[in-house]
């Protein structure tokens, strides 16, 4: 991917102090929780499997880069759910780490295991670092964040069709 994200490079800046409150954050959060959680109903799963595409909002180290065009390909069997983002910045396209999981009834999905990071010339290794996604119909709600290792933390979020 030689410098695919060259656009982005002067953006790509790592803030130590940024970074630390969001592990701080997510920290704090994790406790959240319990025995007292509502659990999801139990049925079967949806059908997520297939390509959805838009465009969703990219920031690099919890800062606004901008708008990017993604797609992301879901493949499913029964509640199992891999699936792979997209970008493309500039034209060019960046296929980001594979995603593992399970979905619920409702559509909510889970994050059980990562691909290999991917790797970038300017930015390093890509790897995942948190997944937030729910389907619903034709549509794919998408928060996915990213560690780059000279980058910082890459953050989608925003809706994809199918």
């Amino acid at each position: 991917m030689g410098g695919t994200v060259k656009a982005l490079s002067d953006r790509c800046r790592f803030f130590p102090g940024s970074f630390l409150f969001f592990l701080l954050f997510l920290l704090a959060f994790s406790a959240c929780g319990g025995s007292n959680s509502p659990t999801s109903p139990s049925g079967q799963s949806p059908n997520a499997s297939g390509t959805y595409d838009g465009t969703l909002q990219f920031n690099n180290n919890f800062y606004l880069a901008g708008y990017v065009p993604a797609k992301i390909v879901v493949a499913q069997s029964g509640s199992e759910v891999t699936f792979n983002l997209t970008i493309s910045i500039d034209g060019v396209q960046v296929r980001l780490p594979t995603i593992t999981g399970t979905i619920d009834s409702a559509g909510f999905f889970s994050k059980t295991g990562s691909g290999d990071p991917v790797y970038d010339e300017i930015c390093g290794s890509l790897s995942s670092y948190s997944s937030r996604l729910t389907f619903s119909g034709n549509t794919a709600q998408i928060n996915e964040s990213y560690s780059a290792e000279y980058c910082g933390i890459w953050s989608f979020s925003g809706k994809l069709k199918r």
